[in-house]
């Protein structure tokens, strides 16, 4: 990758995607990210395609994260937006992206973080090691996640079930997510030719960096049985609407039914 050296400060920042958490989740997540990032963006709301979406969680989430930040000494930076998410995760992710350009050195890195997941490994040389990925040219990295559900009487090897995922990209101008929330791109400073952080294979997705034995997460998979209802219930309306195949808006009628926006409608005429 081309050297897209500038003057913002962040060596890695957090992209923190919440809505509707347990508190006790919430505080065990931001807690742990000390020692893992400089910058924390933190983003509230719903999807619109999610069950009985609202704009925003209740306020005592954001505020617990601006308190365990504050005292973590992490950047901060959030948002709590006024109307839910009509883009779903692609808007989502990318108004993160927006949030986070200003206050991120092109040569550091992005994490893509949910908050059910803990950090239970950080290497001390982690800023030193992902620092010396960047000037090595790399555009993406893995780190090691692990599902954790608790069954009463079942121990869990801490050694076990740790899986590689690409959660880390270089914190280059222009990162765009899309059209499907695992697609992620720039524009190359010297071709103006896209290239691929994540994606289809087809795409050619840049080479990642193994960093899976310096920071590893634990994927705690205990929210309430209602979020994980709602979450499946978004995850089959997605795909049955097809709106991760391209730009594709939807609005809900009077009828109760999802009916598309066109570019006819957009501009009131039939």
């Amino acid at each position: 990758m081309a050297d897209m050296s500038g003057s913002r400060t962040s060596r890695i920042t957090g992209l923190l995607s919440f809505y509707d958490e347990p508190l006790e989740l919430l505080a065990a997540h931001v807690s742990s990210l000390s020692g893992v990032v400089d910058h924390l963006v933190a983003v509230d709301g719903a999807y619109f395609l999610y069950p009985q979406a609202q704009p925003s969680s209740d306020p005592s989430q954001m505020r617990l994260i601006e308190e365990i930040c504050r005292g973590l000494r992490i950047g901060l930076t959030t948002h709590t937006p006024s109307q839910v998410w009509a883009g779903n995760e692609v808007q989502k992710r990318n108004h993160m992206v927006t949030l986070a350009e200003p206050v991120t050195d092109p040569n550091g890195w992005y994490i893509v973080l949910d908050a059910d997941c803990i950090v239970t490994k950080v290497a001390d040389d982690w800023f030193q090691q992902m620092e010396q990925a960047a000037k090595d040219g790399w555009g993406a990295a893995e780190i090691s996640v692990r599902e954790v559900r608790e069954i009463p009487g079942v121990a869990f090897d801490p050694q076990d079930s740790y899986g590689p995922i690409r959660l880390m990209y270089r914190a280059v101008p222009n990162l765009t997510y899309g059209p499907a929330h695992w697609c992620i791109h720039a524009p190359d400073p010297e071709t103006g030719e896209r290239i691929f952080f994540w994606g289809p294979p087809d795409l050619k997705p840049v080479d990642a960096f193994n960093a899976r034995h310096l920071l590893k997460f634990d994927h705690r998979m205990d929210r309430p049985d209602y979020r994980a209802v709602n979450a499946r219930k978004y995850y089959l309306k997605r795909e049955q609407l097809g709106v991760e195949n391209g730009s594709r808006m939807w609005t809900r009628g009077l009828d109760g039914e999802y009916h598309e926006y066109t570019p006819e409608h957009l501009r009131g005429t039939q």
